[in-house]
């Protein structure tokens, strides 16, 4: 019996505690990030910069975290201590052409809308860099640098 009541009370003293971070996830990291197997077209992608990326998943929310202002891809801020799994998290991008197609049109409406909210003038210099030197100098460095090429047409897509 008297086994019994000390463990009662460990659990009650944890439960006491809930709003540790220790007691929450079992660890003094605020959150992790997990690392992301990237699937297109039902192929996995092993350059172009999908090789190492790492994104944040598992974290504890509450008032010490805030969110970035941008419209897609916003990220916690305020997290102090952040560790990363050795586990893989399976992402399936898409399946088909026109998903991709689909999916490019929404980020570019929305990159439209953030460049008009910051008063972006449409003018020969702007438009030379975001529709011709830009694009050229991401796919250089994603194919050639990040060696996108080992995905042979998918990773050229």
């Amino acid at each position: 019996m008297g086994a019994f009541s000390g463990r009662r009370r460990a659990l009650h003293s944890r439960v006491g505690r809930r709003n540790s971070r220790r007691d929450r996830f079992g660890t003094d990291y605020d959150g992790f990030y997990l690392p992301r197997r990237n699937y297109v077209f039902g192929k996995w992608l092993k350059g172009g910069g999908h090789e190492d990326d790492k994104q944040l998943r598992l974290y504890l929310r509450g008032e010490h975290v805030t969110y970035g202002d941008k419209e897609v891809h916003e990220l916690p801020q305020g997290l102090k201590k952040v560790g990363t799994l050795k586990c893989f998290l399976a992402h399936y991008n898409y399946e088909t052409i026109h998903q991709y197609l689909d999916k490019m049109n929404r980020y570019t409406d929305l990159e439209a809308s953030v460049l008009r909210k910051r008063g972006l003038a449409i003018g020969w210099k702007n438009v030379l860099w975001y529709l011709v030197l830009k694009p050229v100098v991401f796919f250089l460095f994603l194919f050639i640098y990040k060696r996108g090429y080992v995905d042979g047409l998918t990773g050229l897509i």
